[in-house]
Formats: structure tokens, C-alpha cells, sequence
């Protein structure tokens, strides 16, 4: 029977050993593999086999260390042989240190020398660039200076020219403050290109307004006349020369709608219009109305490229161009407009084609020449037919005062009188309808009532001289009350029926005394 033993009769190393298997776990990993590498080895459970199974362990132990040794053995030779080269590349460095050393010695005045010359070579690569700017301020690169040789053909021309003209303002600069002998020389060279460059595109200008036959123009013609407005005096010179060839252009086109009409023959020749006298007038005075309006677009269109004042006056504008066409034009109108009244001897037809040339003188003058006087070739083609009305009016005029037609039986006018009375309704309510301004339609129109009246009056008195007074007062009476009706209604002739009223209530005066008179006898 085992006798129990307390700890304390216990040897106290042989109690922590024991305390500590008591401890241990006996279900970790190293204890279980630890245990299977051991029956590996180990043979029968036997105390013989227990007692030596610590040298075992041991020799085992020795024999795992020989082993690992072999292992390791080529390791440690290779870093033997690493550590032979390291050593050898120290060596061969510390030789190279020594040369670089020795050649760093030798070359440190060489070295020197270079930073020396890197020094300058920055200090002359920077001035270059200085100088190279400098010169693109105030020169021309090669394919500028090519572009303005070319003409204004694409934008480089006109790009190069502004910098050419920026370039000129710069060297003004540089004339102020120093070198005023390369300011100079720069100077003039600049300016022969400029000139240069300028003729070049006067020279393209011309030939672009010579060559205009349509209702436009090239591209870059805008471009171009903002850069010759510095000219004023090429400027002027191109205007000439646009309005020399619109003037050509329209006159074709004008002659070949009087005569030709237009493809395939329509519209009509407008001159196979000439028997009806007022539309053939209106049709000519439409042409040339519905021309000017689009040249005076166009030319608008030029001016606005190209404004007046912007760096000098030019002598031409927006009217005088387009006044200038219209004398051009004037020509053909003004040699039909006689053959117009030179073969129709109607007044009243006279004072149609007048009317209508009124018109037309006022729409031209207004909104395509822009003026508020009437242009000197419109004024003309008025004049000319209100002469021929009135050569016509008064001619009929003069042979009634010659020979005063004799009054009706019944006292009232005769045919010839009462016919201009006819005509002064007609003109008057022609006068009325027409779209002539006012104020000019009314100054006209009284100016006419003043050389009808008069001279009608007049040759009605001559008429009734052979009558009696009372006779010859009625006849007056008569006659004036259908010049009264003819002009009632119209605010425009009010001056000349208030004067009629005047003379008809002495004319009824004259009967109501010679009936008077006639009653006490």
C-alpha cells in the first residue's frame, strides 16, 4: 500500500518538477508531435530502454545538428566566396576612389574652366532670346512678309499687315527714349513694306470691284477696307472705282430690261410699254427704285466695313455713291420721258406721268439716295416733265385767251372752257389719291390751281364782253360755281375756293343790282 507523502516532506526542486508535469497539458500539438517523432524511435517500454533513452535523445539530437551542418555547408561556402568578392569590389573601389581623387586633382581647374563656360554659354542663350524676341517685335517673320507679297487672298495677309502697322507704332517707341540711328533704319524699312503692302491691296481692291458684275462681293473685301481706311486718299480711289463699275453693271442691266427684257422674255421689254405712257414711266422708275435700294444696301454694307471718319474723311458716304449711280441712270430715263411727252399732248396724261414721277423722285430721294432734298438728277427728270404739263396746260391756256371761246345760250362755259374746268376735277382728285408727301403735293398742286385760274378766268371775261352785264355776271357766276364743285372737298385747294367764293359773291352781287336796277324801269 502506497504511503501518501505531503509536499512539505517533499524535496522542494523534486516538488516544483512534479508540480510542473502535473501542470503540463497533455493535448498540445508540440507535446502530441513531439510524442509520435518519439515512437519512431523509441523501442519497448522497458527501464533499460527508459534509462538510455536520454543518450538516445542525445545521439539523436547530435546526428540531427550533423546533418543540418551539411546542409549548411554549401550556404556557408558561398558566403565565404560573397564574402571574398565583397571584399575584392572594396578593394577595386577604394583603387577607383583613389584615381577619381587623383583625376579630380587634375581636372579641378578644367572643371573650373567649363562651369566657366556653362556660365556664359546661359548668359548668351538668354540674350539670344532676348534678341530673338525682339527681333519678332520689329520685324516681319518670312512667311508674314511672303503673305503680304501674295495679296489678301486668306486672314495671314491681313494678320501680318496689322503687324507690320503694330511694328511701325513700336519703333516710334523706340525713337523717344535710345537708339534713334537703329529706330530709324527700322523705320524706314517697315515703311516700304508698309507702303507695299498697302499698294498690294489697293491693287486687289480694284481689280475686285472691276471684276463685280453680281450683287456681292469677295470675302475678304470687308477686311480689306478696314485696313485701307488708314489711306484715305486709296480709299477714295477704290470708292471711285466701285461706283465706275456699278454704274457700268446697272446701266447694262437697265438697258437690257428697256429693250430685252428678261430670260426667255419675261418680264416684257419694258420700252414695249411706250403706247401706255404712265405704266411705261412707272415701270422705269420701279426698275431703277428696286435697283437702288439693293446698291444702297450693298454699298451700307461697305461703309459699315469702312466708316467714315474712322481714321480720315473720305469724300464719298452712303448718298453720294448712290447718287452717282442714279445719274448714270438718269440718262435713258430722261430720254424717254421726252419722247413720252413729245408725242402725247394730253394735259391730263402730263400730269399722270408728272404724278407718278413725283412719286418716284421722293421714294428714290428718301430711302435710297438718303437725302431730304431731292437729288439734282431727280430734280431734272421732275422738272422735265412739270414743264412739259405745264408747256402743254398753258399751251391750251394761250389759245383760249387768243380766241375766247363765246358762252353757251344757256350762259354756260363752252366746250373748251368747261374741258379744263374737266381736267382741274381729274387733277385735283388724282392729286388727292396720290401717296406724294403731303406738303409737297399741296405747295404743287396750288401752284397749278394758280396757273389755271387766272389765265381761265381771264379768257372767260374777253368771252362775255359781247354780252350785257347781267348776261356776262351769270356766265361768271356760272363758270365759277363749276370751278368750285370742281375743287369741293379738297382741303389742299382750300386757298383757291375761298378766293372763287370771293369772286362769286361779287358776281351775284352784279346780278342782284343789274335786276334791281332792271325792276325800277
Amino acid at each position: 500500500m502506497a504511503v501518501p507523502v505531503s509536499s512539505a516532506d517533499m524535496n522542494p526542486t523534486l516538488a516544483k518538477k512534479l508540480r510542473k508535469v502535473l501542470e503540463m497539458r497533455l493535448d498540445t500539438p508540440e507535446l502530441t508531435g513531439s510524442l509520435m517523432d518519439l515512437s519512431s524511435f523509441y523501442g519497448e517500454n522497458s527501464p533499460e530502454h527508459r534509462r538510455g533513452l536520454r543518450a538516445q535523445l542525445e545521439r539523436r539530437g547530435v546526428e540531427v545538428h550533423k546533418k543540418m551542418l551539411e546542409a549548411f555547408r554549401p550556404v556557408a561556402e558561398a558566403v565565404q566566396e560573397l564574402d571574398r568578392s565583397v571584399d575584392d569590389v572594396i578593394g577595386k573601389c577604394d583603387g577607383v576612389t583613389e584615381r577619381l581623387r587623383e583625376v579630380k586633382e587634375k581636372n579641378a581647374a578644367l572643371i573650373e574652366a567649363s562651369e566657366t563656360i556653362q556660365s556664359k554659354r546661359e548668359s548668351v542663350a538668354s540674350k539670344r532670346e532676348m534678341v530673338g524676341s525682339f527681333f519678332e517685335q520689329i520685324f516681319l517673320r518670312p512667311d508674314e512678309a511672303a503673305a503680304l507679297t501674295q495679296g489678301p487672298e486668306n486672314e495671314a495677309f491681313f494678320s501680318a499687315l496689322q503687324h507690320l502697322q503694330s511694328i511701325q507704332r513700336d519703333n516710334q517707341v523706340l525713337l523717344q527714349i535710345a537708339n534713334q540711328r537703329a529706330g530709324i533704319e527700322i523705320m524706314d524699312k517697315m515703311s516700304t513694306q508698309l507702303e507695299q503692302a498697302f499698294e498690294v491691296l489697293y491693287r486687289w481692291i480694284i481689280d475686285r470691284f472691276q471684276e463685280m458684275q453680281g450683287k456681292g462681293y469677295d470675302s475678304y473685301m470687308d477686311n480689306a477696307l478696314v485696313a485701307l481706311r488708314s489711306r484715305p486718299a486709296l480709299l477714295d480711289i477704290c470708292l471711285d472705282e466701285y461706283v465706275m463699275a456699278r454704274k457700268s453693271v446697272l446701266l447694262r442691266q437697265f438697258l437690257a430690261a428697256l429693250t430685252t427684257g428678261g430670260s426667255g422674255g419675261m418680264p416684257r421689254p419694258i420700252d414695249m410699254l411706250a403706247h401706255e405712257p404712265t405704266r411705261f414711266v412707272g415701270d422705269m422708275l420701279a426698275w431703277v427704285h428696286e435697283a437702288l435700294a439693293v446698291e444702297r444696301d450693298l454699298v451700307q454694307t461697305l461703309f459699315q466695313a469702312s466708316p467714315a471718319g474712322s481714321a480720315g474723311q473720305s469724300q464719298h458716304s452712303v448718298s453720294s455713291v448712290v447718287g452717282a449711280i442714279l445719274v448714270e441712270l438718269s440718262g435713258p430715263i430722261k430720254g424717254r420721258l421726252k419722247q413720252v411727252l413729245a408725242s402725247n399732248s394730253s394735259v391730263i396724261l402730263c400730269f399722270q406721268v408728272s404724278n407718278i414721277l413725283e412719286f418716284y423722285v421722293h421714294a428714290i430721294s428718301s430711302k435710297c439716295v438718303a437725302s431730304t432734298e431731292m437729288h439734282p438728277s431727280m430734280l431734272e427728270l421732275s422738272e422735265l416733265c412739270r414743264a412739259g404739263f405745264m408747256n402743254a396746260l398753258q399751251s391750251h391756256l394761250d389759245r383760249l385767251l387768243r380766241s375766247p371761246p363765246p358762252p353757251n345760250s344757256d350762259l354756260t362755259p363752252a366746250h373748251s372752257v368747261a374741258e379744263v374746268i374737266a381736267w382741274t376735277e381729274q387733277m385735283a382728285g388724282l392729286c388727292a389719291s396720290s401717296i406724294v408727301p403731303e406738303e409737297h403735293r399741296c405747295s404743287s398742286f396750288a401752284k397749278i390751281l394758280d396757273s389755271i385760274l387766272e389765265p381761265l378766268l381771264r379768257a372767260c371775261v374777253l368771252s362775255s364782253q359781247a354780252r350785257n352785264s347781267t348776261d356776262a355776271a351769270i356766265f361768271m357766276l356760272n363758270t365759277t360755281c363749276m370751278l368750285l364743285s370742281a375743287l369741293a372737298g379738297h382741303d389742299f385747294a382750300a386757298a383757291a375756293s375761298r378766293d372763287l367764293e370771293s369772286r362769286l359773291e361779287g358776281f351775284v352781287s352784279t346780278v342782284v343790282d343789274d335786276q334791281a336796277v332792271a325792276g325800277w324801269h
